[in-house]
């Protein structure tokens, strides 16, 4: 279980990147972006974003690895928004 300043400092450091990180209880990552809908360019952004803020999330403790499922979720009351989230894992160093 992540200690309330370790939740803090991972809340912090998202904000910049308006990237939502909600740690989960197995220790896993699930990772939000707001974006707005006006082009398939939009999407491919979103989902770079999240990329690299599961690398940042992960720096020090692994690399890290997508549970595989995107999810993709209207805003309501915004139909020109869509919430994408992703559920990310610290995975170790491979060991040589």
């Amino acid at each position: 279980m992540l200690a309330a300043s370790a939740l803090i400092a991972l809340l912090a450091a998202s904000a910049a990147q308006d990237v939502t990180v909600e740690p989960q209880p197995d220790g896993r990552l699930r990772l939000t972006i707001v974006f707005a809908t006006a082009n398939s360019e939009m999407y491919v952004r979103a989902m770079l974003r999240l990329r690299q803020a599961a690398e940042r999330q992960c720096r020090g403790r692994g690399r890290p690895v997508s549970e595989g499922a995107l999810e993709a979720n209207r805003v309501p009351g915004r139909r020109d928004r869509l919430a994408l989230s992703e559920t990310y894992a610290c995975a170790p160093p491979a060991a040589n």
